[in-house]
């Protein structure tokens, strides 16, 4: 019983302070090319002010989500956790993707 919920604190803390910030980049940057931003011009000054700041509302919102994960990783059965933990991503990239549009958002007003 002890092992599964160390486990399941394990595997929370594994995706909050590894994956998150692979994911950030990468939505960083693949939004950005897709919505048509330059690479050099505009994606990656966007990157070196904004991933760091983004990084850190990313850590926060996996700090909320943290006990609702441990929960779904260490009660629920393997068939269910893909569509609870689902949930709370939708939760967390809409944060992320709110943070990263709020500055595209700022510069695309200042160019106006």
């Amino acid at each position: 019983k002890g092992f599964r919920t160390l486990a399941s604190s394990a595997h929370v803390m594994a995706d909050a302070l590894v994956l998150d910030s692979m994911f950030v980049a990468t939505n960083l940057l693949v939004t950005g090319l897709l919505e048509g931003y330059r690479l050099n011009e505009d994606i990656i000054p966007q990157f070196k002010t904004d991933f760091s700041g983004t990084l850190k509302t990313s850590w926060g919102m996996s700090a909320v989500l943290a006990p609702y994960q441990m929960c779904c990783f260490r009660f629920l059965p393997a068939s269910l956790r893909v569509l609870a933990v689902n949930l709370s991503d939708v939760a967390w990239d809409g944060v992320v993707s709110y943070k990263n549009h709020m500055a595209r958002g700022a510069a695309s007003s200042d160019v106006a």
